[in-house]
């Protein structure tokens, strides 16, 4: 059981020093660190009036049928300052408490004394300092490393810079679920359709075959390219590549349904295990105006979003031209951990398009919470 194995975090950490130890197993030997699988790695940042916020958060499995160390390693900027640190070993966290320097340097070199696994963070380079932490996994078990540090960023040549540099030790593979969910009223007719249709048809040429992807049409009703989500393979590439071909705008605009429906697919997905285990989801919405039939009350259709997500995935949201309430876009991916753009209605629309939906797509890799 993990509570036998780690009883405690006896210390942890501070913007200069960190230490904190628990025993290594006294009935399992301690081997070099083949057969770990670093299986995910993410970074979430959020910079609110120049104070960045980041969590970094590292999973990785032994599948080896021997204990073996699993190390974690950041370089942080010499500004920052860690807030919080935790551990979570086949789900029982120990968090860290955080320490000031000295106490922290003591309490690490104690721990060092007494055999136990213990961190600290070390100069690296001018910039940069890392935060380096090994801990013995048991055979067949789970770890997962959350780091959290703050960072006041500076004002350099007019503009703010912010360093971050993560070492996941392996290449990490990661699959993406993602469900497009699209404005096709008629006021989307003539050119902001078929831009839209042009930016969607780059888009599929950037998704991985690993990935698993569908589409979301909505007008005053709401149409599904399939069921459920499919694997982007080469067949299903070019079968909806003729589907998005064929989009045509018609109708009103029912966004609260259009949204509801691409969640719902999400979660059943998950649900009944339709997408790979260790995979990410997002949503990408894309409208042009207001709400204006079916559930139009913007509250209310925030409080639809965030109850049907419920923290599980990320909402981008793109706005097109200037009849929409950019207000109400905002709110929907500010309060479900993504970003809302604003696409201007000039000659490159496409091309504003296809470059939200790419950075969309590819974003979300880093800074996906996994869950």
């Amino acid at each position: 059981m993990a509570s036998a194995w780690w009883p405690c975090l006896i210390v942890a950490l501070l913007s200069s020093s960190v230490a904190f130890g628990f025993p290594r197993s006294p009935s399992r030997p301690l081997e070099k660190a083949d057969n770990i699988e670093v299986y995910s790695t993410k970074v979430s940042c959020k910079v609110t009036s120049r104070f960045a916020h980041n969590v970094v958060t590292t999973r990785a499995a032994n599948r080896a049928n021997a204990a073996k160390d699993v190390s974690f390693d950041v370089e942080l900027p010499k500004t920052a300052f860690i807030t919080n640190f935790t551990l979570t070993i086949d789900g029982v966290t120990y968090p860290g408490n955080v320490k000031e320097k000295e106490v922290a340097k003591k309490q690490y070199e104690k721990a060092v004394s007494q055999g136990k696994t213990a961190g600290l963070v070390k100069a690296s380079g001018r910039k940069l300092e890392k935060f380096t932490v090994s801990v013995n996994v048991a055979a067949g078990s789970k770890v997962m490393f959350q780091l959290t540090y703050e960072e006041l960023l500076k004002r350099n040549k007019g503009k703010y810079e912010m360093y971050l540099k993560v070492q996941p030790k392996q290449l990490v593979k990661d699959f993406e679920n993602v469900v497009f969910v699209i404005d096709i009223s008629g006021s989307m007719s003539g050119r902001k359709i078929e831009q839209t249709r042009d930016a969607l048809l780059k888009i599929l040429e950037d998704i991985k075959e690993e990935d698993y992807l569908n589409f979301i049409l909505f007008d005053s009703d709401v149409t599904t390219w399939k069921d459920t989500l499919v694997q982007a393979t080469p067949e299903n590439i070019q079968e909806a590549r003729e589907f998005v071909k064929n989009v045509r705008d018609r109708g009103m605009t029912n966004i609260n349904d259009g949204l509801l429906t691409g969640i719902s697919m999400l979660n059943k997905a998950r649900e009944e295990h339709t997408v790979p285990e260790r995979s990410t989801s997002i949503v990408i919405m894309l409208t042009d105006r207001d709400a204006n039939v079916g559930e139009s009350r913007p509250a209310k259709i925030q409080e639809n979003v965030l109850s049907a997500i419920k923290g599980r995935f990320p909402l981008y949201t793109l706005g097109f031209g200037k009849d929409l309430n950019l207000n109400l876009l905002e709110s929907l991916a500010l309060e479900n951990d993504g970003f809302a753009r604003h696409i201007y209605e000039d000659s490159d629309a496409n091309l504003q398009l296809q470059v939200c939906l790419v950075l969309e797509y590819s974003w979300s890799f880093l800074t996906e919470n996994h869950k």
